[in-house]
């Protein structure tokens, strides 16, 4: 009877371990599950999970900006959050590769990777732009190694957006705000490595 105690206490505490390093937050529109052992910067423009080997010099950030009102194509947001926060932060000579990405909440979803280089360090960029409800958000990724490839893709996989009903609509909410009806928005960050 005791073992079946220290056994029930045990799993308690690993199960209360495992969700507290791995809550989700939410900014603006955007819900996310912030990677271990990042740095986080945050702003009223976005927020900015980053980390940097300072031995190395390699680099993983991500930033998530706030939505704001759109009447543009997912195309037309796509292509100047490219040339406005990707191009703005670094130099790239190459065209992005571009996907659609299928989501069920009704926001349209493009996503786009090029490599790019800024000063010394050559790494890869990619954007995901969401675009939907008369609005549209975007998040930029800038890497210089494959060293936290795994968080990354973490990072994209938890990325959710809201439907209809949960939609903030200035400071009031529209609906509900339970996860249940949030799709995950995946990139094709690891595949195109």
């Amino acid at each position: 009877m005791k073992h079946v105690k220290y056994f029930i206490l045990l799993s308690v505490l690993i199960v209360m371990s495992c969700t507290s390093f791995a809550q989700k937050q939410t900014f603006d529109v955007v819900s996310f599950t912030f990677p271990k052992g990042w740095q986080q910067q945050k702003s009223e423009a976005g927020i900015q999970p980053s980390i940097t080997d300072k031995k190395t010099g390699v680099y993983g950030i991500a930033v998530i900006t706030k939505a704001r009102a759109s009447s543009a194509s997912a195309n037309e947001n796509f292509n100047n959050d490219w040339d406005k926060l990707v191009k703005g932060a670094v130099s790239g000579d190459t065209a992005p590769s571009i996907s659609d990405m299928n989501i069920e909440t009704g926001w349209s979803c493009i996503t786009g990777q090029a490599n790019y280089v800024d000063g010394n360090n050559k790494g890869l960029a990619t954007l995901i732009t969401a675009t939907g409800y008369g609005q549209t958000v975007s998040v930029v990724i800038l890497t210089n190694t494959s060293k936290y490839q795994e968080e990354i893709l973490a990072f994209v996989n938890s990325l959710e957006l809201p439907k209809a009903n949960q939609i903030k609509i200035g400071n009031a909410a529209t609906g509900g705000t339970n996860d249940a009806g949030k799709s995950s928005v995946l990139g094709l960050w690891c595949d195109n490595l």
